[in-house]
């Protein structure tokens, strides 16, 4: 997995120009990736995840999850954080 992929994955997700306060700040992160160290995105990540806790748990009236595409690009990144940096390892 390589960073541009990765935030073409994001972009898939929430979109070019994102209109929700959450997905505004998750672009913003997701544009950093290529250019911060790994520990730094980590706690970066976990400070959006804290922030947007209730918002990402949000349900509709028939109990599922309201903000899928938010949660899946959220996932995505946390799952794929380890593998975007492993040249690093190499260097």
């Amino acid at each position: 997995m390589c960073v541009f992929h990765q935030q073409q994955i994001i972009r898939r997700y929430i979109t070019k120009n994102p209109k929700l306060e959450a997905n505004i700040a998750f672009k913003e992160l997701a544009s950093m990736i290529g250019k911060i160290e790994k520990e730094t995105i980590k706690l970066w990540l976990d400070d959006w995840h804290f922030r947007y806790k209730k918002f990402l748990d949000e349900k509709n009236d028939s109990n599922k999850r309201v903000h899928i595409r938010t949660r899946k690009a959220y996932r995505s990144l946390k799952t794929n954080l380890e593998y975007l940096y492993m040249f690093k390892k190499y260097e």
